[in-house]
């Protein structure tokens, strides 16, 4: 039996108001931990969470660039978790990181695992209600994120922010927002992007300075997945953006500028791990 825990929505949620602990009630010699070559910073915190180590796979490459697997802990009869982000890295390609999950997941199955859980990306917000926010306006960078917009006025509400939606029109254009046009008022307003993802940051610093503009005040954007190709940090740097938020669904270098701040997601997977082992629904850590 194969699982895949992917693009778990939390909104306004701290794990500390869960009710539960991560440090209790789990049987750790039920379950093994392996990770991918994608992202093992994030894997190492998720396993310290857990209390747990990562097991032993080597995750290589023959000489001739094939990715080669070998499984060296007995994991017949158990319950594998293995973590790995589908994502371009320094050394491999998205379709390389992705067949490297493949890989382990095949791999592990003719070891005779009892049932294997890919555990790939995550959307974690627990973020904005910290912030001193006036007059907020949630803005949607294109039609596809109205839905997530939403939610995020819905969880702003139920914490007494008042806040309101804005959106961004037409929708993209060769990755870029062209002839924009903005949809609400945003003058003396603290406003919040948000996007799925941030690739060359071409669309959300136009909208920053659509949205300056219109009288926009400070200015957070918020993408799950930061990308950053070619020169994205340096746009992002050198933009009226006072905060961009990410995750660290994928690895990024250490020296990112004072407007960019990366969030953990190893919490949220821990928790969700623990959940799935202990056969509970996972339904509360979709709860604001």
């Amino acid at each position: 039996m194969i699982i895949f825990l992917t693009s778990l929505l939390v909104v306004f949620s701290s794990l500390c108001s869960l009710g539960y602990s991560l440090e209790k009630d789990i049987d750790k010699d039920s379950f093994i931990l392996f990770a991918g070559n994608s992202n093992p910073d994030l894997a190492g915190e998720v396993a310290n969470i857990l209390g747990v180590d990562i097991n032993e796979a080597e995750v290589g490459r023959f000489h001739d660039g094939e990715i080669k697997i070998k499984i060296k802990d007995n994991v017949k009869g158990k319950d594998v978790y293995i973590l790995q982000s589908i994502c371009t890295t320094k050394d491999a390609s998205v379709n390389d990181n992705l067949m490297e999950l493949y890989l382990l997941i095949r791999a592990c199955k003719r070891s005779s695992a009892k049932r294997v859980v890919a555990v790939t990306n995550f959307l974690f917000v627990p973020y904005f209600i910290r912030k001193d926010l006036n007059k907020v306006v949630v803005v949607a960078l294109h039609a596809g994120t109205i839905t997530r917009a939403i939610k995020f006025i819905d969880g702003l509400n139920r914490y007494n922010v008042d806040s309101r939606l804005a959106v961004f029109t037409p929708l993209l254009k060769k990755n870029y927002l062209d002839d924009i046009f903005l949809i609400g008022d945003v003058k003396d307003s603290d406003v919040l992007i948000i996007n799925d993802m941030c690739d060359t940051a071409e669309s959300v610093v136009a909208a920053v300075k659509e949205l300056k503009r219109n009288g926009a005040n400070k200015i957070y954007a918020w993408s799950t997945h930061g990308l950053f190709s070619q020169d994205a940090i340096d746009k992002i740097k050198n933009s009226d953006i006072d905060e961009m938020i990410i995750t660290d669904s994928i690895p990024l270098r250490q020296d990112l500028p004072n407007n960019i701040t990366q969030i953990s997601i190893a919490p949220l997977i821990a928790a969700a791990i623990k959940k799935t082992q202990k056969g509970e629904s996972l339904s509360n850590l979709y709860q604001y």
